[in-house]
C-alpha cells in the first residue's frame, strides 16, 4: 500500500452524509432518508481507519498509543465541549425527570457506551427521542467501540496470519450483516444502535482499503461506478422515511454507494469527485463532525421548550447555529489540538482526555442520582413537571405479563389479598394501563376483584398482529387473556384500546392464516380491524360476559406535563392549554364513533370519557396544579381518578 495522501473528495462525501442527516433531522421534505448520511459516515470512518492502520503496520510502526492518540485527538476535543455545553443548557432548560435522562446519556457518553444506553431505554413508553440531546452521539459510541476492538484484532491477524487479512474481514463483514438483517425484523433498535449489527458498514470500508491499492479500473468504468455510487446514496435519502425497515439490508445501497464512490477515485478523480472536491463541499466537510455534534443537541432544545411550532424556519434558524458553531469549533478547538498547538504531548492528551471525560461522567452520575437536581426550579415547576412519572404504579408488574403466569394463575388483581373471587376483567393496551388506578380505587371502595391484563401496543383484539411496534406477540397474549375470562368464568369485562388509531382502514393490522371468520361481518364492516373488535365481543358474549368497551380519552398532541412546567418556568401565562373539543370528537369520526353507530343495538355498553373531561367548547388536561396526562395520549394516575365516577356504575 502506497502512502496515504489527503483526498479532498472524501470530505465531500462527508459533506453529503452531513447535510443529509441535518435536512432530515430537521424534517426538511424530501429528505426522509437522510440518516443514511450516518452509514456513509461509518465506511468512510472504516477506510481512513484502516488505511492508516495498514500502512502503519507496513512500515513497522504502529502503536497503539499512538493509533489511540489520533484518535482521542480527533474525536474527543469536540465531543466534550458539545457534552459540557448539553449539560449546561439542560440546567436551565430541563424538568427533572429529563434532565436525570440527560444525566444518563452523559454519564454513557464518557464511557463510550450512549448507544447501549438507547437500546436499553428503547420502548413504548420511552420519551420522545426529539427531545434526547445528545441521542447523536450513539454513533460516535459505535465508532469509538470499534476503535478500540479493531486495532488490537488488526495488528495481531497482521501479525500472524498476515496472508488471510482480507478474508478474515470478508468473514466477519458478512456474518454481522447477516446477523443485522435478521434481527432488524425482530428488534429494530439492536440493529441500529449496536455495534455487532453495525460492524459490517465499517468493515466494508476497511476491506475497501485493503483492496482498493491493487484494483486497476478504466476511466469510463470508473466514471460509471462512481454515477452509480452518487445514486445509491441519493436514492435512499430521498426514498426511506421513518417506516422503513433499517438498517438492516437496506443499509446496504448507501454503504455500497459511498464505497463505489470512494473507490472509483482511488486512481483518480471522476466528474463526482471533482464536484465533491470543490471548495464549499471540502469545507463543510471539514467541519462535519462539529457539525454533526451541534446540531441535535440545538434542535433538541428547541423542541423541548414546546414554545413554539418547530417550522421550516426555526429549523433553518437551527442548520444556521449549529453551523456558526461547527465553525467556532473547528477553528479554537479541533484544528489546534490536532495540529498539537494545544495539548501537544501524548501525555496532555491523554490526561486532558481521562479527565475531561471523567468530569462529565461525575457530572452525569450527580445529575442522574439527584434524580434531575429539582431543586434548581421552583415548586409549582416541580409539581407541574412530575406529572410525567404520575403512572400506573402497577405497571412493572402487571403490564405484558410472561405467558407462563396465566398457568400459574398469576395475573395481577384488582383488589388482592382479600380472598375475593375476581368477577371483573381489564383488558387493554397502554390505554387500559392509562385509566388503571380508576379500576383499582373502584374495586377496592366497592370491596370487589377483577384482574387486569394490558400490553402496551396491543388493543384487545383477538388475532391482532402490530406490525409498526414489535417485539411482543399480541395475537398470544390477547389468546391467553380470552382463555383465562373462559376459564376463570368472568362476566364482566372492560375493554380498553386506542380505538382513535387502531379502528382505521390503515390500521388492519392482521396476520390470520384464514380469513373465513370476515365473510359473516364483511357486510357490516369494510375495516378489517372493525370487524374483529366486533368478532372479539360476539366471541365473549358466547360465553355470557357483559362487553363493556371504554372509548379512548383525548390525545393531547403535545406533552402536558413538559408544557405546563415550561409555560410556568417561562411565566407564560396566556399560551392554550386544552383540547378543542372540535379536535377530539373530529378524530374518533371515521373509527369509534362508527363502531358504535354500527353497534348502537347491540348488547355492548359504550363508556365515553367525554363528559367527565370536556365541556361545550375543551377538554382539559389539567386542573390548575396537576396534570391529567403523563404524557401526550395517556391519563396520569392523578387523571384517571376523572373517570371513577364515569366507571363506578359498572363495577359491581
Amino acid at each position: 500500500m502506497s502512502v496515504m495522501t489527503y483526498r479532498p473528495e472524501i470530505d465531500g462525501l462527508r459533506a453529503v452524509a452531513v447535510l443529509a442527516v441535518l435536512l432530515c433531522h430537521a424534517g426538511i421534505a424530501g429528505f426522509g432518508g437522510g440518516y443514511v448520511g450516518v452509514d456513509v459516515f461509518f465506511v468512510i470512518s472504516g477506510f481512513l481507519i484502516t488505511s492508516l492502520i495498514v500502512q502503519d503496520l507496513q512500515t513497522g510502526t504502529f502503536s497503539f498509543v499512538n493509533f489511540w492518540e489520533r484518535r482521542a485527538r480527533r474525536i474527543l476535543p469536540p465531543a466534550v465541549i458539545v457534552m459540557a455545553a448539553t449539560a449546561v443548557a439542560g440546567w436551565f432548560l430541563y424538568l427533572p425527570h429529563d434532565y436525570d435522562l440527560l444525566g444518563q446519556q452523559l454519564a454513557a457518553q464518557s464511557v463510550f457506551g450512549s448507544n447501549i444506553l438507547f437500546k436499553m431505554q428503547e420502548g413504548y413508553f420511552d420519551v420522545s427521542s426529539l427531545t434526547k440531546p445528545l441521542l447523536h452521539t450513539w454513533s460516535l459510541a459505535v465508532e469509538e467501540q470499534f476503535y478500540l476492538v479493531f486495532p488490537i484484532v488488526a495488528y495481531f491477524t497482521w501479525k500472524y496470519r498476515r496472508e488471510k487479512v482480507t478474508r478474515y474481514l470478508w468473514v466477519c463483514a458478512i456474518i454481522t450483516f447477516i446477523g443485522a438483517a435478521f434481527i432488524v425484523r425482530n428488534s429494530p433498535s439492536s440493529a441500529f444502535y449496536l455495534l455487532p449489527f453495525r460492524a459490517w458498514e465499517l468493515l466494508l470500508g476497511s476491506l475497501l482499503a485493503v483492496k482498493a491499492p491493487q484494483i486497476t479500473l478504466g476511466a469510463r468504468p470508473r466514471e460509471i461506478l462512481s454515477w452509480a455510487g452518487l445514486i445509491a446514496i441519493a436514492v435512499p435519502i430521498v426514498f426511506y422515511n421513518d417506516d422503513t425497515l433499517f438498517p438492516g439490508a437496506l443499509a446496504l445501497p448507501p454503504c455500497l454507494g459511498t464505497a463505489m464512490i470512494i473507490l472509483a477515485n482511488t486512481q483518480g478523480q471522476t466528474s463526482i469527485g471533482r464536484l465533491l472536491s470543490l471548495r464549499g463541499p471540502v469545507f463543510i466537510g471539514l467541519i462535519s463532525y462539529a457539525l454533526y455534534l451541534w446540531h441535535w443537541p440545538i434542535m433538541a432544545f428547541v423542541r423541548y421548550s414546546q414554545l413554539f411550532e418547530f417550522s421550516t424556519m426555526i429549523a433553518c434558524a437551527c442548520m444556521a447555529a449549529a453551523f456558526v458553531l461547527a465553525i467556532l469549533t473547528w477553528q479554537l478547538i479541533e484544528k489546534p489540538v490536532r495540529q498539537r498547538r494545544v495539548l501537544g504531548t501524548t501525555r496532555q492528551i491523554y490526561g486532558a482526555s481521562f479527565l475531561s471525560l471523567l468530569l462529565l461522567a461525575g457530572i452525569g452520575f450527580a445529575i442522574h442520582m439527584t434524580k434531575g437536581m429539582p431543586q434548581r426550579l421552583s415548586a409549582e415547576v416541580s409539581q407541574l413537571a412530575a406529572g410525567a412519572l404520575d403512572t400506573n404504579p402497577h405497571r412493572d408488574d402487571c403490564d405484558k405479563p410472561a405467558f407462563s403466569r396465566f398457568a400459574a394463575d398469576d395475573i395481577c388483581q384488582l383488589n388482592p389479598g382479600k380472598n375475593i373471587v375476581p368477577t371483573i376483567m381489564v383488558w387493554g393496551d397502554s390505554m387500559a394501563d392509562g385509566i388503571a388506578t380508576a379500576f383499582y380505587d373502584l374495586a377496592q371502595e366497592r370491596d370487589v376483584n377483577g384482574h387486569i391484563a394490558t400490553a402496551h401496543g396491543c388493543p384487545p383484539v383477538l388475532g391482532f398482529s402490530q406490525r409498526v411496534y414489535k417485539g411482543f406477540d399480541c395475537p398470544g397474549f390477547n389468546a391467553h387473556v380470552f382463555d383465562l375470562i373462559v376459564r376463570k368464568n368472568i362476566k364482566t369485562v372492560f375493554l380498553i384500546g386506542n380505538w382513535t388509531d387502531h379502528l382505521r382502514p390503515e390500521s388492519d393490522n392482521f396476520d390470520y392464516a384464514d380469513m373465513d371468520w370476515y365473510e359473516p361481518y364483511k357486510p357490516y364492516y369494510s375495516q378489517i380491524t372493525m370487524a374483529a373488535l366486533r368478532r372479539t365481543a360476539d366471541k365473549l358474549e358466547e360465553q355470557g360476559v357483559k362487553v363493556h368497551i371504554v372509548v379512548d380519552v383525548p390525545y393531547a398532541g403535545f406533552d402536558p406535563p413538559r408544557y405546563l412546567a415550561m409555560r410556568a418556568l417561562y411565566n407564560m401565562r396566556d399560551l392554550a392549554d386544552t383540547v378543542p373539543l372540535a379536535t377530539y370528537l373530529g378524530g374518533r369520526k371515521n373509527n369509534i364513533d362508527t363502531f358504535m353507530s354500527i353497534n348502537a343495538e347491540s348488547g355492548i355498553v359504550f363508556i365515553d370519557p367525554h363528559a367527565p373531561l370536556c365541556n361545550e367548547t375543551d377538554c382539559l388536561v389539567h386542573d390548575g396544579n396537576h396534570s391529567l396526562y403523563y404524557n401526550p395520549g395517556h391519563l396520569s394516575a392523578y387523571g384517571a381518578h376523572y373517570l371513577k365516577p364515569l366507571l363506578a356504575p359498572y363495577i359491581k
